[in-house]
């Protein structure tokens, strides 16, 4: 042993010093050759960093340059598109007000006088005026057709307007009837006479705009076409006009110029080798700047995209003609383009827009000419910095190498003592000895001294670090334990055993809670205020963990105990929000919805103090926000108000309530689901039931958010209305209040009294009577505002032969019982208006009553029959 203690420094100190020389050696030699293959590859290298970079800038270049060209284009296409569909759409309201006068003279002709109205006047040359045209078959004698176009006459001021107001577009407006006569207003009176002085005959119902408006019923828009008698290009458009049984009264036509519509479209076509065209349905060019070539346009409009030979234009023209916006590559005599099309709706034609491809792509190759000059530059200065590394980095090399031989031959000896000693003691330590104490050999006043005193450091921070780990792991869990109870404590608080009112059928309500730790901040909770009005509670508290659940605890009681002594949600989130201020020195809060349902009519009164906008679904249709002024969250401030609101759910409607866990769940990416993902989620899955529906959004935020951990609690609520318990013989039926509706409220009533034999028509026509009374006036008095409902209950009584219906209407409140009675004794010039509807119903019926009940109109009739 005394032999390897006098041995041993020697020898570590010898492989020491050849360790270093070694290394040393070992590192100048592969420098070297590192240094040859990188100068023999450098030019390689560079050339090919250069071709690929030019390559990688030329594909962005280039994509960049297509999608910001392509973006650009289909702008403008859609410009002209709306441009053209927005003018065209002008003339047909215009028209459509004239038909409603047109239609109102011949419903009503004993409000309108028989105006004056001439042939075409020479005199009337160049200005706007209003002349009778006549077809060759017309009867002249006939003198009722004359008396209703004097007074259609009385039209010329707004015919007169219509055209002055947009000259630069409308040529003319025609009002042609089925029986030869025309009237006309336009500015050529002088161009309506023959070489002998006779007026032209002209014949409408030969025209192509009358006979399609006719033919379709609706507004028809010929081709284009060059007007010699206008001297200009245009499309004409007819409008026919019917009467309350179907029977044509007569076609508006109007004359459009098309030369202000290709100056606008001219002004689009931007670049030096930009233009536009537009084609109507038919493939007819009606606008393009060339005169020769494929897309050559004459004076009588007769070249046609879909004539040519070009099958790009043609898949071009038909992609836009049937809706569809697009951006394609097209060769156009002989020369390459790009181009934008879109759908212009009132010609069911297209716009399109061209670009050359030179143009687009040059840009992106003066770039690239810019970018091969500058990377050639800097290869030459990169060459001549390695050559000036190189040599300065052989320098280095030998200086570290002479370096090396000293330090290695002065430190080994000196090292080695200490570091052997130091081993043995090290060895010598086991898991009942632990201490390594400091000793004079140790003390070098190096890193030798310092790591003797990091192993008597480390020794005894080791000791204390066992304790400290068996103690923490004892509390650990007593912790975990205690989290366990807490979790199970607060899955308890919160309502599970589904369906928690298994003998009402009204209503199908789940719920689930899931916590982002051991215990959450989210609860929810749905209890009977009485037989007749569910209370349902969303809330979130701010914060995690155990704090966010002791509030939690103490929010969720208190809105029990407050909902259940009465009062709207509005008013029991304020007092709630008030008790949860006192004392609140953590500054914490909740969010809270809070919904009573009525269950007998559908209604939730609901308020919301600063939680997530719930969603609503009616029948089987998409789920959508229900936003409404949201209130301040619970907690913050004292005395704060909230407001209520109401949602009427029918038969099959949903409502839907969520914490905002759910829009804010967060994947690894840091990607939240946000509001879209799940209206998407719970639109996916809406025809499932309540339980299956949540837990597919519960699956599909799971997968969403994949391995990261769950961000937030997890809270949903679904409510689904099956309507009111329908009493035995009992039918109901619920409408807009809307007079449009009354024939179904007739055809409930009557498909009902169909079944009672002693019913006689008589009996039929009274209650016929009194529906139409009160129905009508509940639509036209009950609401001020629109889109309410109507409820209709029926009932027959066979034991004493009574029908009974009742009507419910949420309007203004109002007791027809109070109404008097009209004075029968006075003139009808003397009665007071108002009064004698309620009086005939008071009439025909056996009993009438009326309450006012939760907000509700409830009037109910009463009628024996036979």
């Amino acid at each position: 042993m005394g032999v390897f203690r006098r041995r041993a420094p020697k020898g570590l100190q010898n492989k020491i010093f050849m360790l270093c020389i070694m290394l040393v050696v070992t590192a100048i030699t592969a420098f070297a050759v590192v240094a040859i293959l990188q100068l023999r590859s450098l030019s390689q290298m560079s050339q090919r960093t250069g071709i690929d970079t030019n390559q990688a800038v030329k594909e962005m270049s280039e994509k960049s340059m297509m999608d910001m060209t392509r973006e650009r284009m289909l702008g403008n296409a859609n410009y002209a598109a709306d441009y053209v569909g927005y003018e065209f759409w002008v003339f047909y309201h215009e028209l459509s007000i004239l038909s409603k006068q047109v239609k109102d003279i011949y419903d009503h002709p004993e409000n309108y006088s028989e105006a004056q109205v001439h042939p075409p006047l020479m005199k009337d040359a160049g200005e706007y005026s209003l002349q009778l045209l006549t077809a060759k078959w017309a009867d002249p004698e006939d003198e009722k057709e004359l008396s209703k176009v004097r007074r259609l006459a009385n039209l010329e001021p707004m015919m007169k307007e219509i055209v002055s107001q947009n000259e630069s577009l409308l040529l003319d407006c025609y009002i042609s009837l089925p029986s030869g006569y025309t009237l006309a207003m336009d500015r050529l009176s002088d161009s309506k006479y023959e070489k002998d002085g006779s007026i032209r005959e002209y014949d409408a119902t030969t025209r192509d705009w009358y006979k399609g408006a006719v033919e379709n019923r609706d507004i028809f828009f010929t081709a284009a076409m060059h007007s010699y008698f206008y001297g200009v290009d245009e499309i004409a458009f007819g409008l026919p006009v019917y009467d309350d049984t179907g029977e044509l009264i007569c076609v508006l036509e109007g004359s459009t110029k098309l030369d202000t519509i290709r100056q606008e479209l001219s002004k689009v076509s931007r670049g030096k080798t930009a233009f536009s065209i537009l084609v109507n349905e038919n493939g007819q060019i009606i606008y393009s700047p060339y005169t020769i070539g494929e897309l050559a346009i004459d004076e009588g409009l007769t070249a046609n995209i879909k004539d040519g030979d070009n099958e790009q234009l043609r898949k071009i023209f038909e992609a836009a003609a049937s809706g569809k916006d697009g951006f394609d590559p097209v060769t156009v005599n002989g020369l390459n383009y790009y181009a934008a099309y879109a759908f212009v709706d009132v010609l069911r034609g297209a716009a399109i827009f061209f670009v050359s491809e030179e143009e687009i792509y040059r840009p992106t190759q003066a770039l690239l000419t810019k970018l091969d000059t500058v990377s050639q530059s800097g290869i030459s200065k990169y060459a001549d910095s390695f050559r000036t590394s190189s040599w300065l980095s052989l320098l280095v090399v030998v200086l570290l190498v002479v370096n090396a031989v000293i330090v290695a031959v002065a430190f080994s000896g000196r090292l080695l003592k200490p570091i052997l000693l130091m081993t043995r003691k090290v060895e010598a330590l086991t898991g009942d000895n632990l201490e390594f104490e400091m000793e004079d050999a140790y003390r070098t006043g190096d890193e030798i001294e310092v790591l003797a005193n990091a192993f008597g450091n480390l020794s005894e921070k080791t000791r204390h670090y066992i304790d400290e780990v068996m103690e923490m792991t004892t509390e650990k869990e007593r912790i975990s334990a205690e989290l366990d109870i807490a979790t199970r404590i607060q899955e308890d608080m919160l309502p599970s055993n589904f369906p928690l009112f298994p003998d009402r059928h009204e209503f199908d309500l789940f719920a689930s809670m899931n916590p982002a730790k051991e215990v959450g901040g989210d609860f929810y909770d749905a209890f009977l205020l009485d037989n007749d009005h569910l209370c349902m509670v969303v809330g979130d508290v701010s914060g995690k963990g155990v704090p966010a659940a002791l509030f939690m605890v103490v929010s969720k009681t208190m809105i029990k105990n407050r909902a259940k002594m009465g009062g709207t949600p509005a008013q029991i989130l304020a007092d709630v929000n008030n008790s949860l201020n006192e004392g609140n020195s953590e500054l914490m809060f909740v969010t809270v919805w809070l919904g009573i349902l009525t269950i007998s009519t559908g209604d939730i009164i609901e308020s919301n103090g600063g939680h997530e906008y719930p969603l609503i679904q009616h029948g089987r249709g998409d789920f959508e926000l229900f936003k409404r002024e949201n209130g301040v969250v619970l907690g913050a401030m004292e005395d704060m108000e909230y407001e209520d609101d109401i949602v009427h759910l029918d038969k099959g409607d949903a409502f839907f309530m969520y914490s905002d866990g759910l829009p804010e769940a967060t994947n690894g990416d840091g990607d939240a689901f946000k509001m879209e993902g799940m209206i998407s989620s719970i639109n996916h899955h809406k025809d499932d039931s309540n339980v299956d529906l949540l837990a597919h959004i519960t699956e599909d935020v799971k997968k969403f958010e994949g391995d990261a951990p769950q961000f937030d609690d997890l809270t949903m609520l679904i409510v689904r209305y099956a309507g009111p318990k329908e009493k035995d013989g009992e039918k109901r039926l619920r409408v807009p209040a809307d007079v449009d509706n009354i024939e179904e409220v007739y055809s409930f009533i009557e498909d009902e009294l169909e079944n009672i034999p002693e019913c006689t028509r008589k009996d039929v026509l009274k209650i016929h009577m009194v529906v139409d009374e009160i129905f009508n006036n509940i639509a036209s008095y009950a609401y001020p505002t629109v889109d309410r409902k109507v409820t209709v209950i029926y009932s027959y009584d066979a034991s004493c032969q009574t029908v009974r219906i009742t009507f419910m209407d949420e309007g203004i409140p109002y007791d027809p019982m109070l109404q008097e009675d009209p004075d029968r004794t006075l003139s009808l010039r003397e009665r007071q208006i108002g009064g004698l509807g309620v009086y005939m119903v008071k009439n025909h019926v056996d009993n009438m009553a009326y309450e006012r009940r939760d907000g509700w109109n409830v009037l109910t009739l009463e009628k024996k029959i036979g």
